[in-house]
């Protein structure tokens, strides 16, 4: 039953495109679309300053710190519905509207940094905004305890409600996407990781991993979707010997990250820290093994439907990497792991959102 939003126009403010927010994006189109699917949905509209999609860095800072609190300003003057900023790094923006809402991805940068000093405090002006913010939807539980023990929010100004995932991500026709990436037709252990290589995705302990796996003589092949290892960790690669089993795919487009997930075997992700872990949900979707490490908010997204070890134990997720070698064992993970992701919707999610406008806005009548 669609829920009555009393008010006007959501507006929704989205990071600028010249940021290249991808995981924002992709957040903000999957909110929209749920909306779409769901029916009865708010009246809502996007809010963009008038610029272009590629700016300088000045004039992308002044922009974000200018131009758009004056366009919400402007906004909120003209119809005083409600605002829902889409990513935590634009809370400021909360500031300038009287009824706003705003969705908090992780605040990561408290707990791992690799901002400079100037950058942070930057960055921690912005997302401080939060505390002006009406409510604040947590995507995780993890990420509502940080905002209130590292923002000083209350708990009752917080709903968690987590991501989905698109049901693109599905189980295939193995045959189908081998033709699209032969290259990932090989016998070997295909081991996939899918994201960047910040610090905080702990990538010297899965190549570290690997390296043990080997000298156990195990023969597998590391997939690599997303940017170019940095220096240290291409050195780490290469002192390690591994230059030969690593398979790097870049930035792919969504239908082909369906098939390189349905052709791997094991996807990993180490990381010390994260917000949700969208691509837990993308690959046990897609009926691809999981392990993860026992940090953040990990467990609570892939719940019994993954294997974990501890973050800092290389041997530990090398001896995953070994269990999951097994073609047999693997097979007894993807019926658990397609389950679970399939109680993470975006429909559920959109209606999660729904909720906290409607009771915004009730109490401000």
């Amino acid at each position: 039953m669609a829920m009555d939003i009393p008010g006007s126009e959501i507006l929704l403010a989205a990071p600028l495109v010249a940021e290249q927010f991808m995981s924002m994006d992709l957040y903000a189109d999957d909110l929209t679309a749920a909306f779409s699917r769901l029916g009865g949905a708010p009246s809502c509209a996007r809010l963009m300053p008038a610029v272009p999609d590629r700016l300088s860095k000045i004039r992308r800072i002044w922009t974000r710190s200018h131009t758009y609190p004056a366009l919400v300003r402007k906004a909120a003057a003209a119809n005083p519905g409600l605002l829902h900023v889409l990513d935590h790094s634009y809370a400021h923006l909360c500031r300038n509207h009287p009824r706003a809402v705003a969705t908090c991805h992780d605040i990561a940068e408290y707990r791992v940094s690799q901002l400079t000093g100037r950058q942070f405090r930057h960055w921690r002006w912005r997302v401080e905004g939060l505390r002006e913010a009406q409510h604040i939807i947590a995507i995780s539980s993890n990420t509502k305890t940080d905002l209130m023990e590292l923002l000083g929010i209350q708990g009752e100004n917080i709903s968690v409600v987590h991501y989905g995932v698109d049901p693109v991500f599905c189980p295939g026709n193995p045959a189908l996407d081998r033709k699209a990436f032969p290259r990932l037709a090989g016998p070997e252990l295909k081991i996939l990781h899918v994201g960047s290589n910040i610090l905080r995705k702990n990538i010297p302990v899965l190549i570290e991993a690997l390296s043990q796996l080997k000298q156990a003589g195990l023969p597998f092949s590391l997939v690599k979707v997303g940017h170019q290892f940095p220096p240290e960790q291409a050195a780490q690669i290469k002192a390690a010997g591994l230059e030969g089993n690593v398979i790097h795919l870049g930035l792919r487009p969504t239908p082909e990250l369906v098939a390189i997930y349905r052709l791997c075997d094991v996807f990993v992700l180490p990381s010390t820290y994260e917000g949700f872990g969208r691509p837990i949900l993308e690959a046990q979707a897609c009926g691809t093994s999981v392990i993860l490490s026992d940090s953040s908010c990990l467990a609570e997204v892939g719940q019994d439907a993954a294997l974990y070890f501890p973050a800092a134990d290389p041997a530990q997720l090398a001896a995953r990497l070994l269990q999951l070698s097994d073609a047999a064992e693997r097979q007894s993970w993807t019926a658990k792991g397609i389950a679970n992701a399939a109680g993470f919707t975006w429909e559920a999610h959109a209606r999660g959102v729904r909720a906290v406008y409607a009771s915004v806005l009730a109490a401000q009548h």
